[in-house]
Formats: C-alpha cells, sequence, structure tokens
C-alpha cells in the first residue's frame, strides 16, 4: 500500500521506465578477501506489508519469501531484514535476486541500504535505493573468496591427485536427465566440479563455467581446440591444458592456461615443441604443494608453479600420453609408452612406470619396486642436470 499522491505519481514514472528498459537492475560486483562461517544479508524494504510478497533466492536456490505474515506497520514505510546466506554461498561469484508478487503488480517496491557481511567484514554494499516490482526483478553480484573452502567435490581428472577416480558422494538411485547444455563443439573429457560450479571444455576451445541447474555463467576463449579436463586449485583457479598453435604446421607447442573463478585470464605457459610428441597438454594434476604437473602427450612430464613459472622437465624417452599421479608423499608417477629397448620394461610389456620426487629427480634408492636404472636428463630453468639413476617399473 502507498500514501500520498506524490509517492502515486513517482511510481507511475518508475513503472513507466521498467517497461521501456525490460531489464533487471544489476548491482556492481564487489570482491571478498577474506571469509569466514557466518554470512548475513541485511537491506531495508519499502512497503514491505503483504505475506510473502517477495521471494529471495541465492544462485538459483530459494532463500525466503518474506514478509512471514501480513504486517500492515510497513505499508509506506521502510523495514530492516536480515538474513543468514551461509547455506548457498559458493566460492566466486554469487547471485542474489529479489522478486516481487503477481498479485501486487500496482505498485513498486523499494530495496536499499542492502549489504553482505561475513563477522566484521563487508562483502558487499550498495545503499542505492532501487524499484523492486512483478514485472522487474532486482539483482544483487558479489564475489567471494573462501580461504578455507573444503575440498571441491570433482576437481581434477579422475577426482584427486592419486587418480583413483573414486567418488565419496552416491549417486542417485534412479538416474534421469536434469539438464543439458549445448557447446560449440565435441566434449572429450569429463568436466571438474567445484562448490556450486562446473568447469568443461571443449574442441571449440573454449573453457565453459555453468552453475548447477546448467545456466552458462562465463566462457573463456583458448588458442585451440580443449581435450582434456580442468583442475581446480584450492583457490578456485581453473587449470586448463591445451596447445596453441595446435600442428602439424605451424609447430604445436603446448599451452597452460589459468582462469579464475570469475572467468578472467591469470596467466599461461607455452611449453616449447621438444621435437617428439604431440604437444598439446593433458589434464592437470594438482600436487599437495599446489604445484600443477602435466605431460606434453609426448616425452615429458612438466611442473609449474601456481604463479605460472616453468619448474622443470623431465624427459622420459618414451611417451607419456595420460595424467601424472601423485601420491599423498608427493612422489610423482607417470607411464611411459615405448620407453628404451632395455630391462625389463622394454622387452617384456613395453611400458613402464616412472617415479619422480617433487623436484623433478629420480626416487632413487627410496623406491623399492622395479630394477632396471637408466640415465635421464632433466631440465630446471635453463641449467641440465643428469639423474641417475630413474627407477622404472614393468606393468
Amino acid at each position: 500500500m502507498r500514501f500520498g499522491p506524490s509517492r502515486l505519481f513517482r511510481d507511475a514514472i518508475v513503472m513507466f521506465l521498467m517497461v521501456l528498459t525490460a531489464m533487471a537492475v544489476t548491482a556492481p560486483k564487489a570482491r571478498a578477501l577474506t571469509a569466514s562461517s557466518t554470512f548475513i544479508v541485511s537491506w531495508q524494504g519499502y512497503d514491505w506489508d503483504g505475506a510473502g510478497e517477495e521471494t529471495l533466492t541465492l544462485n538459483g536456490q530459494f532463500l525466503t519469501a518474506l514478509p512471514a505474515a501480513d504486517t500492515p506497520t510497513n505499508g509506506g514505510a521502510w523495514a530492516s531484514f536480515s538474513e543468514d546466506i551461509t547455506a548457498l554461498i559458493v566460492n566466486g561469484t554469487n547471485t542474489l535476486t529479489f522478486t516481487h508478487a503477481p498479485w501486487d503488480c500496482g505498485v513498486s517496491d523499494d530495496v536499499s541500504n542492502l549489504q553482505v557481511a561475513t563477522g566484521s567484514t563487508v562483502v558487499y554494499s550498495s545503499t542505492t535505493e532501487s524499484p523492486l516490482s512483478c514485472t522487474q526483478s532486482l539483482t544483487y553480484t558479489f564475489d567471494v573468496l573462501l580461504n578455507n573452502t573444503p575440498s571441491s567435490p570433482w576437481p581434477m581428472f579422475h577426482q584427486n591427485p592419486q587418480h583413483t577416480g573414486q567418488s565419496p558422494f552416491q549417486g542417485p538411485a534412479t538416474p534421469f536427465l536434469k539438464w543439458r547444455f549445448q557447446t560449440g563443439g565435441a566434449i572429450d573429457s569429463p568436466p571438474a566440479v567445484d562448490h556450486g560450479r562446473i568447469y568443461v571444455t571443449s574442441q571449440d576451445g573454449n573453457v565453459y563455467a555453468l552453475n548447477q541447474d546448467g545456466e552458462l555463467l562465463w566462457t573463456v576463449q583458448t588458442g585451440g581446440p580443449l581435450r582434456s579436463s580442468p583442475a581446480i586449485g584450492s583457490d578456485g583457479t581453473i587449470y586448463v591444458g591445451g596447445c596453441a598453435p595446435c600442428g602439424p604446421n605451424p609447430t604445436p607447442q603446448g599451452i597452460l592456461y589459468a582462469i579464475s573463478p570469475f572467468g578472467v585470464a591469470k596467466w599461461n605457459v607455452t611449453v616449447q615443441n621438444s621435437g617428439e610428441g604431440v604437444d598439446s597438454l593433458t589434464s592437470p594434476t594438482i600436487g599437495p604443494d599446489g604445484t600443477i604437473y602435466v605431460s606434453d602427450v609426448g616425452f615429458r612430464i612438466v611442473a609449474v608453479t601456481p604463479d605460472g613459472s616453468l619448474k622443470w622437465q623431465v624427459w622420459t624417452q618414451g611417451e607419456v600420453v595420460d595424467s601424472p599421479a601423485v601420491g599423498a608423499d608427493g612422489t610423482i608417477y607417470a607411464q611411459i609408452d615405448d620407453p628404451p629397448q632395455l630391462p625389463p620394461c622394454g622387452t617384456v610389456l613395453n611400458k613402464c612406470l616412472v617415479a619422480l620426487t617433487r623436484t623433478g629427480l629420480s626416487s632413487g634408492p627410496s623406491v623399492t619396486w622395479g630394477s632396471s636404472i637408466h640415465p635421464r636428463s632433466v631440465l630446471t630453468g635453463q641449467s641440465t642436470l643428469t639423474v641417475s639413476p630413474l627407477v622404472l617399473m614393468e606393468l
């Protein structure tokens, strides 16, 4: 309900402008620096007097309908509201939406002084008085960077650095199609799943970020087709292995991309062609210290720091076509196809398993399996070191 001719006149003007624009009001983004266990959104609402006339959703999930009951005292007046939104907060971009009941189209309610806070830290704040009607929703978008986010449910190829492929969650008893999303090219690898986010690559060269309802959040275009799964770092950074160019002409180069949870490219590092192999990078594997490990689908295992610096490369003298696996102690394991024709690997099954320390050096005497010792070269920065022994194990 409204009182006073000036207020009615203003409502008429607002309705007229909203019909002309026919678009949601979107508040500017803000980014949190820290996060704690509880997030509270608070705001003031004008003329929020009818039971359930305003509905709030966060990230597409129902939050609440307010007021809880008819409140005549709120008619033509400002009232304060607050809600605990912790359960629906996601690491990254969050979208808070207000919608107005379709049975109250004669007037436009207002929202003002909206704030999202965690403890004493203000995540987002807007003092703007914004109209809300049955034809006009109101949307606030803010970013949260959680420093203590629990592990993503499926952060990389085969779930974890050990590539066990085991999920801690039970699947549906009766599967059914919930939604589908069309990309611009073929999808050759499974997605990575963060909290409320799904990241998938496509041969069209795009990295797609979707919410849990299959709605597109953003895309990032890379320099070539993508055929491997993304990996998600502990800070939400998405790592993707690809190639640019992808050859054979011109000479292909492997490239590792780092993308923020907000869809902004952070850095990329090119792995120069070694003269052997395909040089399109595998799905990344992230070690316990944040190091990103990839193979160039050729004859190397490559380690990159979280800031995009090349840490080391190891030439394996045999094709490494799958993602390296990382043990709980940081040991890196990779399968080598067509290794040197030396016993026992090269003369039996023609496949071997290589174990490396975090520095790229052979695990040496600490590895008790395998008996074949062969020299290998390791490139660290601009220096070439001879590594012996490198332990190989017949599969």
